[in-house]
């Protein structure tokens, strides 16, 4: 039987239900997570949650971005970990996301790779799995960190990956451990699986049943369906914005998100200024870096500020990575504070299919 035939959904779910219920607080301003994104209605009464994907992208979820019936509040812009905000400028929106299919249904794959008018500062980024695999793995721990409805305050919620069977194949399923899980303002939020790898873009989740049975379902869009769209509009390096040297020597991770249709790309990187050096790493040795695979630079520096330039993104813009540069605060660049959030009051009886659209 389908899984979705007979479900009804049967809880009214109070105002403190905004959030991810149960899971872990952390500092959303630490080295660790400031490549997580809050993403904002013009009013700021809308909200979902993204990451920062090649400096000056956010992966999030498509029904977020794309104007639906009686919803014309969509996401316009993002908020950093520091203050900062930036005006979304476009969405690419994943190929195969239908929006009338999703208001009476669900439509898969529902994410969005925004671009930002800025690029944005960021010392920490998640990779993505390699995608050219599905990561599907029974049983894989996953962790999704969002803000749903808790303002801006971070928190994750657990689960094990599963396969609940039907549906869609882009269809991810994330199983409860404890009692924490997602709500609306979560939707967009990346999927980590073990290895803190980016494999899944959240959907929604609910509690659903017949009488005194109910069972709460999670569900994400599965990437490794959607690789040859994400590299086709990346087309170019997945890096930190920023990196600091400790005692003089720093080595910095990136990611290839270089299209397959150009094929394997190799090392042309380069620094600016006079203090910063590349020194080794795998990048400088590594020939036809395949997509998704990732490589280090090695780096020297006094102190003193400079940058490594990976190479040109698609737009023609330079990747650059900016060397012990001080530290941005909220009134920096275009830098600023959104007002306090609104929560969007849902509540309410409805069907499962419309309730699936949530985070």
């Amino acid at each position: 039987m389908n899984k979705w035939l007979g479900l009804i959904l049967i809880s009214v779910y109070p105002i403190h239900s905004y959030a991810i219920e149960n899971g872990t607080s952390v500092a959303w301003d630490n080295y660790n997570n400031d490549d997580i994104i809050k993403l904002y209605s013009a009013d700021e009464k809308n909200a979902c949650s993204g990451t920062l994907i090649a400096g000056k992208y956010a992966l999030t979820a498509a029904h977020c971005v794309v104007e639906q019936s009686g919803n014309h509040n969509i996401i316009s812009k993002i908020k950093t970990a520091r203050g900062q905000q930036h005006h979304i400028i476009h969405n690419n929106v994943s190929s195969g996301y239908d929006v009338e299919e999703d208001e009476v249904g669900a439509s898969y794959p529902d994410f969005a790779l925004t671009e930002l008018e800025h690029f944005v500062d960021a010392t920490h980024i998640h990779f993505f799995a390699d995608l050219t695999i599905n990561p599907f793995a029974e049983g894989d721990s996953i962790k999704v960190f969002g803000f749903g409805g808790t303002g801006e305050k971070l928190n994750y919620a657990d689960f094990t990956m599963t396969e609940l069977g039907g549906g869609s194949l882009e269809r991810l399923d994330g199983e409860m451990v404890n009692t924490s899980h997602t709500y609306w303002g979560d939707s967009g939020a990346a999927w980590l699986n073990s290895n803190n790898r980016i494999v899944a873009a959240h959907k929604g989740s609910g509690e659903y049943g017949l009488g005194a049975i109910t069972t709460r379902e999670t569900y994400g869009t599965n990437l490794f369906y959607s690789r040859d769209f994400i590299l086709n509009t990346i087309n170019g390096w997945h890096y930190p914005t920023l990196a600091y040297t400790s005692n003089g020597k720093g080595t910095i991770t990136v990611q290839s998100l270089h299209s397959a249709a150009y094929g394997t790309v190799n090392d042309i990187a380069y620094t600016t200024g006079d203090d910063v050096q590349i020194v080794g790493g795998t990048c400088t040795t590594m020939t036809n870096i395949k997509p998704f695979a990732t490589c280090t630079y090695e780096i020297e520096s006094s102190g003193g500020q400079g940058s490594i330039v990976l190479g040109q993104a698609s737009d023609g813009t330079d990747e650059i990575i900016r060397i012990n540069k001080p530290m941005p605060t909220s009134n920096d660049d275009e830098g600023g504070s959104l007002g306090a959030f609104g929560l969007l009051l849902l509540s309410g009886f409805g069907f499962i299919r419309k309730k699936r659209h949530h985070g």
